[in-house]
């Protein structure tokens, strides 16, 4: 004698009360599938359209590490500028002006923080692309049944 328990009874009725009898995908409308399920308890088919968007393509985010080493490569190159000529001055000549190389410095800090917001926008863009291209299930029902599928009937288990 065989000890089943009543949630496996449940899990295999629930398998065997819903079959798929119908489906068809329309080509008028792209991405559109109708599917007929049938309910074999309560004896109705039920049509759900499935609309599945296309796969939007994805963007390739800039590279930080790259963007980062090149920031790091001008800042050090102008800092080795600056002191270079502030090291050269000569008896009674004007001072550099800082302001240049704090210019030269703000303009590569802002373009790593540029590459920076592109990655991010690049990634949410990428977020929203996956959420739309998510398919989308709609619900109609019920519907007639039409011929009904030879469904095999299971003895009940004790």
């Amino acid at each position: 004698m065989a000890v089943v328990s009543s949630a496996s009874v449940e899990v295999a009725k629930a398998q065997t009360r819903f079959a798929v009898s119908d489906g068809e995908v329309l080509p008028v409308v792209d991405g559109l599938r109708i599917v007929t399920v049938r309910d074999t308890v309560l004896k109705v088919c039920y049509a759900l359209f499935v609309l599945e968007a296309r796969r939007a393509p994805t963007s390739e985010p800039p590279n930080i590490a790259l963007a980062a080493d090149e920031r790091d490569r001008q800042l050090a190159r102008l800092t080795i500028d600056f002191e270079a000529s502030v090291r050269s001055l000569a008896a009674g000549m004007s001072t550099p002006s800082p302001l240049q190389y704090q210019w030269e410095a703000d303009k590569a800090r802002s373009e790593y923080e540029h590459r920076l917001r592109e990655q991010e926008f690049a990634r949410l863009e990428d977020q929203l692309a996956q959420i739309a291209s998510a398919p989308q299930l709609a619900v109609s029902g019920p519907t007639a049944c039409l011929a009904s599928p030879s469904i095999p009937v299971r003895s009940e288990v004790q």
